[in-house]
């Protein structure tokens, strides 16, 4: 979404990821509250095969996701791109 709407802002979805992995994957040996991972994507979903499967928490991230993609592609139809 980024990307189509700020050209410039698309180093932040970068960051975003880097950040969303080492929160979630590298958490528990930084002793990071609880509630910090579920800020990304990747600590809301369950750990499967381990947890159970949770249909609506997978459906509500492709949702979110179709909706920014869509957004994007609006944008980036939009901006004039040059080079």
């Amino acid at each position: 979404c980024l990307v189509g709407w700020a050209k410039g802002a698309t180093p932040v979805t970068w960051v975003y990821l880097a950040v969303s992995f080492l929160l979630v994957y590298l958490g528990g040996t930084l002793n990071i509250p609880a509630w910090v991972p579920k800020l990304s994507p990747f600590g809301l979903l369950p750990r499967y095969p381990v947890d159970a499967f949770s249909a609506p928490t997978w459906l509500a991230l492709v949702a979110v996701a179709l909706a920014l993609g869509a957004l994007g592609c609006l944008g980036y139809r939009r901006r004039d791109v040059t080079n």
